[in-house]
């Protein structure tokens, strides 16, 4: 079939006239528009659906979450028998230097990563410290760390609990924060005067 030159027609009039004489010759632009409206119409849906279900989820997990009523709690003390009592030797050298202990300190919140670090970077070395704890701090009055202290028991000779206190002093080495370990509170007095 031979397509007709549209612009024998002339003017604008006579072009028009042509595509209504012939519409077979507008099909792919009929069809591009149909299948452009059947995609749009589509993903309409496709998207109510997923709200749809997205709330019926939600709905679901909201009432099939326990709240706190189901579940029985107690209380428990937040130092073990030998913290406590480091502690009580520990406070009155505390107070002579003018110090606050504080007992059972989040790592993360003594210590965090440079800032400049990149985002990759810093989220591994966060991840590297977030579930540490220091077993007492020492800190000025602008509540600044001085001096981390680590009560080393039996569990620290396990090669595992070796490891991690190696990684946590590294990590406050880095950072600039003195640490000590010991045993006991004998000494305690000489080995904190010797850091502050």
């Amino acid at each position: 079939m031979d397509i007709p030159n549209i612009w024998a027609y002339g003017d604008w009039a006579g072009v028009i006239a042509f595509f209504i004489a012939n519409p077979w010759i507008l099909w792919p632009w009929w069809l591009i528009i149909a299948l452009t409206i059947a995609t749009r119409i589509k993903i309409k849906l496709r998207r109510k659906r997923q709200e749809r279900r997205y709330k019926e989820e939600r709905e679901n997990a909201q009432s099939s979450t326990p709240s706190n009523t189901d579940f029985r709690f107690t209380k428990r003390n937040l130092l073990k028998r030998s913290e406590i009592d480091f502690y009580r030797q520990l406070l009155p050298i505390a107070n002579e230097k003018k110090l606050r202990v504080f007992a059972n300190v989040r790592l993360i919140d003594v210590i965090e990563p440079e800032r400049n670090l990149m985002p990759n970077i810093k989220a591994r070395a966060t991840n590297h410290i977030i579930r540490k704890h220091l077993d007492f701090v020492l800190c000025n009055s602008n509540f600044e760390p001085i001096l981390a202290i680590e009560l080393d028991g039996k569990s620290h000779d396990n090669p595992n609990q070796q490891k991690r206190d190696f990684d946590k002093d590294n990590a406050l080495n880095n950072a600039g924060l003195k640490i000590i370990r010991v045993q006991s509170a004998n000494g305690l007095r000489q080995q904190i005067n010797n850091i502050i």
